[in-house]
């Protein structure tokens, strides 16, 4: 054994003799998934500052927010508003004024889009002719030629996804449609707020298909009431059918939601029990792998190729992220900052001229190298290497403790390449990525659109 291993396996007995991981042991009860770091926006006044001294950086994903909904879903936690012809006709219009404002403060011709996500919302809710006009902005706005993903979100809702509405979105560059299909079971999608069967999300798929287009399926597991045996069934069902890639996520008590409203006042078990988590989610891993699936985050499964949007958000080192609309987030030049999430301070802004940008925070060195591995973990392991040369320090040097503590709560282990999730630790990812996160991170919750739309952060 080499003397740096002696030393490592000196702190490590030293850390476990003080049980330095008890103090992270609550952290496993964290369920809110880590998509955002650092978590701790604040009003902003100053946005000029965010595009000061631009550092290099080729690549950008690039997100546009449509929060209009025909028929919002009752756990839905994201920035969202009733589709009218009217609000939607003046938020188009302020979609085209962000972007001229963004490209008067970005030279991007000097950066490459590798990725493009139109999300709500339910974009494809909109009319062919609302659908064309935006997707026209954004082509005439952005070059496009070297985009290796094109999505955009939608539900099986019968007449909502068309034929016509497919060829528009092929004639535009879109090469990928993410439906939010949720469960296979009536009641669940009853209990869910949905307003289509599962027969309908076939037919959709099938026509999504006929266009030979790339197709996500969410789905939920953990529904309020739901059996470990209809877990069982919905996870069976759904793998049986050809989806490129399926995402899976449990069900989480969001405040403000309808749902969690509607059952405050009932009887549901609302207790997080780790022991059931954890069986469930290994549960559905196996059914998932047994018909062809390989995951590569705790959501993410797939039979062909990641998705390039969730590997630039996430997979170390990430890509800056812009994102334009009402709520949507950026992770650029070092900044974290997010849009108004109100739609109409969001108009009013840009028709004073000036970009909606109403709060966000200056990542320090720290919240810029713990950001490595906080998402990265999600893909399962960090790099040692890469991390180091963005670092200047290796994994074990710059956490310390925290890889001794994780390592005793069996959610990674390490190697010579770097930091790997155990399965425990792929199923508690969160867990992980808290645990790496700055101490004064560990009890902040990730920014919720529905507690900031009135921008009361």
């Amino acid at each position: 054994m080499t003397k740096d291993r002696i030393a490592y396996a000196s702190q490590k007995k030293d850390c476990m003799t003080n049980n330095y991981d008890n103090r992270f042991d609550a952290l496993l009860d964290i369920e809110e998934c880590v998509r955002f770091y650092p978590p701790d926006i604040r009003p902003l006044d100053d946005n000029d500052a965010i595009f000061q001294n631009q550092i290099e950086s080729q690549s950008i994903a690039l997100y546009i927010h449509i929060p209009f909904c025909k028929s919002p879903c009752g756990f839905c936690p994201f920035n969202q508003y009733h589709y009218s012809d009217e609000q939607y006709t003046k938020y188009c219009d302020s979609i085209e004024k962000e972007i001229l404002l963004l490209k008067r403060k970005i030279d991007f011709s000097q950066k490459r889009i590798s990725s493009l996500w139109i999300g709500g919302g339910t974009p494809t809710d909109l009319t062919d002719e609302q659908l064309d006009c935006l997707l026209s902005v954004i082509q005439r706005s952005f070059d496009l030629e070297h985009i290796s993903e094109f999505t955009i979100e939608g539900k099986p809702v019968p007449g909502m996804i068309t034929g016509l509405k497919l060829k528009l979105l092929k004639r535009h560059g879109v090469t990928r449609i993410s439906l939010g299909v949720q469960s296979t079971i009536s009641k669940y999608l009853k209990i869910l707020g949905r307003n289509y069967t599962f027969d309908d999300a076939l037919s959709t798929l099938d026509l999504i298909h006929s266009y030979d287009m790339g197709i996500n399926v969410d789905m939920i597991y953990r529904i309020p009431n739901e059996s470990e045996d209809d877990i069982v069934k919905d996870v069976e069902k759904i793998s049986s059918y050809d989806i490129d890639h399926i995402s899976l996520f449990h069900y989480i008590w969001h405040n403000g939601t309808p749902l969690t409203r509607k059952y405050e006042g009932e009887h549901v078990v609302k207790n997080y029990d780790r022991d059931e988590f954890f069986r469930h989610y290994q549960m559905a891993n196996r059914i998932l792998a047994d018909h062809g699936y390989r995951q590569y985050t705790p959501y993410y499964y797939t039979k062909d190729k990641m998705c390039q949007y969730h590997v630039d958000r996430w997979k170390m080192p990430q890509t800056d992220v812009l994102g334009v609309g009402a709520g949507a987030f950026s992770a650029f030049n070092n900044w974290i900052y997010a849009n108004a999430h109100n739609l109409n301070l969001y108009c009013s802004r840009l028709n004073e001229g000036s970009l909606p940008i109403t709060m966000g925070k200056r990542m320090s060195q720290d919240d810029v190298v713990s950001r490595l591995a906080v998402l990265g973990c999600k893909f399962f392991s960090v790099d040692d290497g890469c991390f180091e040369k963005i670092a200047k320090r290796g994994i074990r040097e710059y956490f310390g403790e925290k890889i001794f503590a994780l390592e005793a709560l069996g959610l990674i282990y390490m190697d010579e390449t770097g930091l790997h999730c155990t399965t425990k630790g792929k199923a508690f990812n969160n867990t992980v990525a808290m645990i790496l996160a700055s101490d004064e991170y560990h009890m902040v919750n990730q920014p919720q659109p529905l507690e900031i739309r009135e921008e009361g952060l």
